[in-house]
């Protein structure tokens, strides 16, 4: 499936924070120029966004690519971004029609995007280990609280001891006493929710197999879990974004569920 524009975006942005200032400005430099970016050599990307050579040639693989030939492949392919993206926020003076597509194509394409950013690999390994376990936890807090509730009920059906925690305390008791037969869900749009980061790092030291679901691969989160899975919408649309970003977050825990019950024995 084909890459986005959104998708090799949010990528970046969800890096940003963790790159070195001359990292940062290549990107600021790929993002405002990405028609321009697939026709250049990368001496001249090097020269325009102020790194070097090798820098540009880190940069690209960070973000998952073999060479820089690769990225700007996919860069071309988008397209840039222009009047007709798909990701625009809704605003005040857009008709009930036009709210209406935003909304649908909004979904569609932060699941499209999700989906490419996805390793199928990883997530049957994850699968794998999951269904092996005894014991299911799920964190999160605010709106990721309404969807860990929803997916502990769905686990509980293939008979894991499955069960969601919103509330502070109960998240760090419960991520104290994980142990190696204990899966762990942790879920968070920004990636940077304390207590979730803080309960999935614990309950990893414990030996619990962690899962994290974010929207940015550089943050706290990642670091925290054994295994990242991310969803993929940009915070331009931040009036649109906690929308969509949920519908992407339901659809990745959708497919550790089907999988993970694929593995699933009755004896586990």
């Amino acid at each position: 499936m084909e890459i986005s524009l959104n998708s090799i975006l949010a990528r970046m942005e969800g890096m940003y924070d963790c790159m070195p200032k001359v990292e940062k400005r290549i990107a600021d430099y790929i993002s405002a120029h990405t028609g321009q970016v697939p026709l250049l050599t990368v001496d001249q990307i090097a020269e325009q966004s102020g790194g070097s050579v090798a820098t540009v040639s880190r940069f690209v693989k960070k973000l998952g690519y073999a060479s820089l030939r690769a990225f700007k492949v996919d860069l071309a392919r988008t397209g840039s971004a222009g009047e007709d993206e798909l990701f625009q926020g809704i605003g005040s003076d857009d008709t009930d029609r036009e709210v209406l597509r935003k909304t649908f194509q909004g979904n569609r394409q932060s699941l499209e995007d999700s989906l490419a950013l996805l390793d199928p690999d990883q997530m049957i390994e994850c699968v794998r280990n999951l269904a092996e376990k005894r014991r299911m936890v799920f964190f999160g807090i605010g709106s990721s609280g309404f969807l860990v509730r929803d997916a502990a009920m769905r686990f509980r059906f293939l008979g894991f001891q499955a069960a969601a925690y919103t509330d502070p305390a109960e998240m760090t008791f419960n991520a104290a006493v994980a142990d190696g037969d204990t899966g762990v869900v942790a879920v968070s749009h920004s990636g940077r929710t304390t207590l979730t980061v803080e309960a999935a790092a614990m309950a990893g030291a414990q030996g619990a197999l962690t899962v994290g679901i974010t929207n940015y691969p550089g943050a706290s989160l990642s670091r925290a879990c054994r295994y990242n899975f991310y969803t993929s919408f940009p915070e331009t649309c931040v009036r649109v974004a906690a929308l969509s970003g949920r519908v992407a977050q339901l659809c990745i825990i959708d497919a550790l569920y089907l999988l993970t019950a694929r593995y699933r024995t009755p004896s586990s």
